[in-house]
C-alpha cells in the first residue's frame, strides 16, 4: 500500500512538473514569436524608410539633372544665337548689299523744322504722331539673319515718296533700303493710313454736324444751305498694261480722279479716289449730290 501511495505521489509530481514545463515552453515560444514579429516589423519599417529615402534622392537627382539639361539647352541656344548674329551675318554677302544710310541718319536728323516740312510735307509732331499711331501695323521684328527696317525710317521713306516726285531707286539710295523694300514700305504705309487713320480723321458727319456746318458757312461766308466745298483733281498716271482700253480725260491724258469735300473750317469729311476714266467726275459728283440732297 505504501508503495502504491508513493508511486501515485511521484506520478502526480511528474505530471505537474511536465505541465509546468509545457507552460514554460509555451510562454517561451509566445515570447519568441512576438520578438520575431517585432523584428520583422522593425525590418519592414527600416526597409520602407530606406526605400522612401532612395526615392527622394532619385527624384532630387532627376530634378537636378533636368535642371542641368535645361540650363545647358538655354546656354547652347544663347551661344548659337550669338554666333549666328555676330558671324553668319557678316559672311552673308550674296544677299546683303552694303548701302550708305548717312542721309537719313545724319543729314535728315539735322534738318530744321522748316527743312523737315519742306522735304516731308509734315511737321515733326505730325511725324511722331504717325509713328505712334501706325506702330502696331508697321513695326517689324528683327530676325536671326537680318535686321528689320526701323519704324521711323519706314514712315519717313513713305512720306518722302508721297511728298516728292522721285522714283524708287532714288529712295533706295537715300534711305539705304532695297528697291523692293521701298515699294513694299510705301504700299504698307498707304494701306495702314487708309485702314487706321481714315476712319478716325475723315468721318462722315451726321445730321447735327451738317446743321452746324451750314450755320458756320452762313455766319462766316454768308452762303446759306451750304455744308461743304467739293473739288477734284486729275493725277496723271502712266497707262498700265491692263488699262489699255480706258479712254483719257478731256485733256487727253490718263489720270486718276481725286475728289475731296471740306467744311467751312477746311477740314476734310469725305475723300474719294476714282478709276482712270473720263466719266468718273460726273459719276462722283452725282453720287455726292444724291448723298447730300436728302439733307
Amino acid at each position: 500500500m505504501e508503495g502504491d501511495v508513493c508511486a501515485g505521489i511521484l506520478l502526480s509530481v511528474v505530471a505537474r512538473c511536465r505541465a509546468r514545463q509545457v507552460q514554460q515552453d509555451t510562454q517561451i515560444e509566445s515570447r519568441r514569436r512576438l520578438r520575431r514579429q517585432l523584428l520583422l516589423s522593425a525590418r519592414r519599417l527600416r526597409l520602407r524608410r530606406l526605400r522612401q529615402t532612395w526615392e527622394r534622392r532619385g527624384e532630387r537627382h532627376r530634378q537636378c539633372r533636368l535642371h542641368r539639361l535645361c540650363a545647358h539647352d538655354v546656354w547652347m541656344k544663347t551661344i548659337t544665337h550669338t554666333f549666328l548674329k555676330t558671324h553668319m551675318r557678316r559672311r552673308a554677302k550674296v544677299w546683303f548689299y552694303p548701302r550708305n544710310s548717312a542721309w537719313w541718319e545724319e543729314t535728315a536728323a539735322a534738318f530744321t523744322d522748316d527743312q523737315w516740312l519742306q522735304h516731308f510735307r509734315v511737321s515733326r509732331e505730325t511725324f511722331s504722331y504717325l509713328c505712334r499711331t501706325l506702330k502696331p501695323r508697321l513695326k517689324r521684328q528683327d530676325t536671326t539673319y537680318r535686321l528689320c527696317i526701323p519704324l521711323q525710317k519706314r514712315v519717313g521713306l513713305a512720306l518722302y515718296k508721297l511728298a516728292n516726285s522721285c522714283d524708287y531707286k532714288t529712295l533706295s539710295n537715300l534711305f539705304a533700303v532695297g528697291v523692293a523694300s521701298v515699294c513694299r514700305c510705301v504700299h504698307e504705309f498707304c494701306t495702314a493710313v487708309i485702314e487706321v487713320l481714315k476712319p478716325q480723321l475723315v468721318v462722315t458727319p451726321n445730321h447735327a454736324d451738317l446743321a452746324a456746318m451750314a450755320d458756320h458757312f452762313y455766319q462766316t461766308y454768308g452762303i446759306p444751305q451750304c455744308i461743304g466745298v467739293i473739288d477734284s483733281i486729275h493725277v496723271p498716271v502712266i497707262r498700265p498694261p491692263h488699262y489699255q482700253s480706258d479712254q483719257p480725260n478731256e485733256e487727253f491724258y490718263l489720270a486718276i480722279l481725286s475728289q475731296a469735300v471740306v467744311d467751312g473750317k477746311g477740314l476734310f469729311w469725305d475723300l474719294n479716289m476714282s478709276c482712270p476714266r473720263v466719266d468718273c467726275r460726273q459719276s462722283a459728283l452725282s453720287y455726292k449730290w444724291q448723298a447730300t440732297k436728302t439733307w
